[in-house]
C-alpha cells in the first residue's frame, strides 16, 4: 500500500518529438492507408457504374442563334430550356443587323422573330438561301401601352391608338385626357413590333411622322419616364424588371386597352383576358430553323419542336397560345414569305 504522501510513478508519454525518423515515416504511411479511398489515391468514392455514367453523358451541341430587338428578351428563356435538354443544346448568339439574311446564308441556325418582314427584306434573305428554312409558330406576347406615371389617363381604345399611330394626335386632350402634348415612341424602322403596328393600324400606309422611333428598349423606357405626355409601345416581356408589386419601372404606368370606346379595358399583363381574346394586341413569336441534315442538332432540335410539343414549349417560355385565326394568318404570311 502506498504512503498517503507518495505518488505513483508516472508513465512515459509518447510524443512526435520522441519518435525517430523511421518511426515518423511508418506512422505517416499508416495514416495515409487509413484515409485513402478504396478506389486509389486521388479518386473520390463512386457508386458502381458512376464513372461509366459520367463518361457516357451527352456532350453539348453548339447551335448559332440570332434574335431581333423585339425577341432578344426571349432568347435567355429559350437558352435555359434547350441547355437543360438531352442532349444539351448550347445557343451561341451571333450579333447581326439582318438575322434572316444570316439564317439564309447559313451563318446562324436559329432566329427568333415575329411576323414576316417586308417584301424587300424577305427577297434579300431568300435570294441568299443555302438551306431549307422552317417557321415554327411558338405563341404570342401581349403588347403593352405605356405612359408617364403623372398622366391621369388609365385606358385607351384601339381606335385611339390607331389615331395616334397613323393620323397623328398632338395632345392628350384629343383623347379626352389632360391638356398636355402627346409624344408617341416606338422602336426603330427595323423593328418587327413597329412593322406589325404599321400593318395593323395603317394598312399599306406609313406611321405618322409625329411618332418618334428610338434605337432600343432602354431608350424608349427612359423617354417615357422623362416625358410627361409620352406614350410608348413594347412587348410585355421587353419591359425591364420592376419593383415587387409593380407592373412597370418607376415613373411609368401601363394603360388598359379596349377593343372599342366604352368597352371594358384590360392590361397587357392580364393573361386570362389575352387567352380569351379580350386583350386586342398580340405579337406572334416564330422560331425559324435552318439546319443541314448532317448537323448534330438537327434530330434533337426538331424532336423538341414537334407540333405536339410546341404548346408545352410555348408555356415554358411564358408565351400565350395563338388564337386559331392568328395562327392561320401568321402561318400564311410565313408561307408567302418563303415562296418569294
Amino acid at each position: 500500500m502506498l504512503h498517503p504522501q507518495a505518488r505513483p510513478a508516472s508513465r512515459p508519454v509518447l510524443t512526435l518529438a520522441s519518435l525517430g525518423p523511421v518511426s515518423l515515416v511508418a506512422l505517416a504511411l499508416v495514416a495515409l492507408a487509413l484515409v485513402a479511398p478504396a478506389g486509389g489515391c486521388g479518386e473520390s468514392h463512386r457508386r458502381p457504374g458512376a464513372r461509366k455514367h459520367s463518361s457516357s453523358a451527352a456532350a453539348p451541341i453548339v447551335v448559332k442563334v440570332a434574335a431581333t430587338e423585339d425577341t432578344r428578351g426571349l432568347l435567355a428563356r429559350l437558352r435555359a430550356l434547350l441547355e437543360h435538354g438531352q442532349p444539351p443544346l448550347v445557343l451561341e448568339e451571333i450579333a447581326t443587323p439582318a438575322p434572316l439574311v444570316a439564317l439564309a446564308r447559313g451563318e446562324v441556325n436559329l432566329v427568333l422573330d415575329s411576323e414576316p418582314p417586308t417584301r424587300g427584306h424577305g427577297g434579300r434573305a431568300r435570294g441568299n438561301q443555302r438551306a431549307p428554312i422552317r417557321a415554327l409558330l411558338l405563341g404570342a406576347e401581349t403588347l403593352a401601352v405605356l405612359a408617364n406615371a403623372t398622366n391621369p389617363m388609365d385606358r385607351l381604345s384601339l381606335h385611339d391608338l390607331k389615331r395616334v399611330m397613323c393620323s397623328g394626335v398632338r395632345g392628350w386632350r384629343e383623347l379626352h385626357g389632360p391638356r398636355i402634348p402627346l409624344v408617341a415612341y416606338t422602336l426603330g424602322h427595323d423593328s418587327d413590333l413597329t412593322a406589325m403596328l404599321r400593318r395593323r393600324f395603317c394598312g399599306k400606309g406609313a406611321l405618322n411622322s409625329s411618332v418618334r422611333r428610338v434605337r432600343d428598349v432602354a431608350t424608349l423606357v427612359e423617354s417615357v419616364r422623362r416625358t410627361p405626355g409620352a406614350l410608348g409601345l413594347l412587348a410585355t416581356y421587353q419591359i425591364p424588371r420592376h419593383p415587387v408589386g409593380k407592373l412597370t419601372p418607376p415613373g411609368i404606368k401601363m394603360l388598359a386597352l379596349s377593343r372599342k370606346a366604352g368597352s371594358p379595358g384590360y392590361l397587357a399583363t392580364d393573361r386570362a383576358a389575352a387567352i380569351k381574346g379580350s386583350y386586342p394586341l398580340l405579337l406572334p413569336i416564330t422560331l425559324l430553323v435552318s439546319l443541314p441534315t448532317d448537323h448534330p442538332a438537327h434530330g434533337p432540335l426538331l424532336e423538341q419542336m414537334k407540333p405536339e410539343a410546341l404548346p408545352h414549349l410555348s408555356a415554358r417560355l411564358g408565351l400565350l397560345p395563338l388564337t386559331p385565326e392568328s395562327r392561320e394568318r401568321t402561318r400564311r404570311a410565313w408561307v408567302l414569305w418563303s415562296s418569294r
